[in-house]
């Protein structure tokens, strides 16, 4: 808390704010982490949900740590449909303060599409997926990447398995 003194700009938020960790505060049952390593796509924001915002740069030698905290918690995991309804130029990694306004803008009953148009800035690169001919290209290559993540975690450990994940994220985003 005494962190987030330092910043003006939370205190406009519908946010709740512990000592505790989030896990200790609320029932296990009504956690969602979000992660962009989850192969479960979120389709609706639940009522009753709370939805966990990772806020740490999950990629390199850190790649699928909130999807793994996720797991070691036992709570539940998904990832924004982004895929689904647009084509972006660049990863579909966003910061913490789009996905919060990704999901404000869905619970003023706006479509995922139209809040991903509303909030991802236009340096990522974004277009319409019926529109793009990346479309099928795109959706078929996070499934290549998490599976190559995966595989690359299973087989191989310590600084090598560091060394993979830097090497398939590299690919990605050539």
């Amino acid at each position: 808390l005494q962190e987030m003194e330092k910043h003006n700009g939370y205190k406009a938020w519908d946010m709740h704010f512990h000592e505790d960790s989030f896990d200790q505060v609320l029932p296990k049952d009504s956690l969602v982490y979000l992660s962009g390593d989850s192969q479960n796509e979120l389709e609706t924001l639940e009522n009753g949900k709370n939805y966990i915002i990772g806020g740490l740069v999950d990629h390199n030698n850190h790649k699928g740590i909130c999807l793994r905290k996720a797991e070691e918690l036992g709570i539940a995991h998904a990832r924004l449909p982004i895929g689904k309804y647009v084509a972006m130029k660049t990863r579909h990694i966003l910061a913490v303060n789009h996905v919060y306004e990704i999901m404000v803008q869905v619970t003023l009953e706006k479509t995922w599409k139209d809040a991903f148009f509303h909030v991802i800035p236009s340096r990522k690169g974004i277009n319409n997926i019926e529109n793009s001919s990346q479309a099928e290209e795109t959706s078929e290559n996070t499934q290549v990447k998490i599976e190559d993540i995966k595989n690359a975690e299973s087989d191989n450990n310590g600084d090598q398995e560091k060394e993979n994940n830097c090497d398939i994220t590299k690919a990605f985003d050539s």
